[in-house]
């Protein structure tokens, strides 16, 4: 399994200082990632990440693929504070396709996209064994294994902390992501669209033969492979 994570310094919900503090955990798990952020962060995260498996990329919100492809009517004081963080929740898939694409003929069976500030690590540390399985067919590589969020919300069903997709399906989910996302540009009223959470949720009411619900709560699909 690979991990994809990412972190740019934007107006969100929580500030800089805390997801300093949040990566003194966070950034301790033991697993191969592949690291999105612009230059100046890179030794930030590699002061936290230390000796573990790191793939560094140097990328900025301009050069987002979802750059060109997000209404900035798409806001929420609380929830999408601005643009730029709507952006950075619309790039979750195309970074882990950017990574599995990376690899190219050496891909890993799974794909996992990983919070950097996960919400299940932020106040202890992750295991220290790491994520591989025993056997890949533990899960489905023809469904994305997602978590639902807590407490429920019928609105934005799928929890955005972790999203687990075998290599062979990580273009389709792709393309059906920016399928939808184009689809409700024009949808200025509602700014829910800037959710990569309530874009999932409309993709498991249209494919649900492509989702598999793990756990509940965010972040506890990644904590299932851990019991595999």
């Amino acid at each position: 399994m690979t991990l994809v994570s990412g972190y740019w310094s934007v107006t969100g919900r929580y500030t800089d200082e805390m997801y300093h503090t949040w990566f003194k955990k966070t950034m301790k798990i033991n697993q191969r990632m592949y690291f999105f952020c612009e230059r100046e962060t890179i030794p930030l995260i590699q002061a936290y990440r230390g000796d573990l498996e790191t793939i560094f990329v140097e990328c900025t919100i301009d050069d987002f693929y979802s750059n060109t492809r997000y209404n900035p009517d798409w806001v929420n004081v609380y929830d999408i504070p601005s643009v730029e963080l709507g952006k950075i929740y619309h790039e979750k898939i195309n970074l882990m396709k950017r990574a599995k694409d990376m690899d190219g003929e050496n891909a890993t069976d799974f794909y996992v996209w990983y919070d950097a500030g996960n919400f299940l690590f932020r106040k202890e540390l992750p295991p220290t064994q790491r994520l591989n399985l025993s056997s890949p067919s533990i899960l489905c590589p023809n469904m994305v294994s997602y978590s639902t969020t807590y407490p429920p919300d019928e609105t934005m069903v799928v929890a955005g902390s972790a999203y687990i997709i075998h290599k062979t399906l990580v273009d389709d989910i792709h393309t059906m992501f920016y399928n939808l996302v184009k689809k409700h540009i024009e949808d200025s009223d509602v700014w829910q669209y800037g959710s990569d959470e309530f874009i999932f949720t409309k993709l498991l009411s249209k494919y649900p033969q492509a989702f598999i619900k793990i756990a509940q709560g965010r972040g506890e699909n990644l904590m299932q492979i851990y019991k595999l």
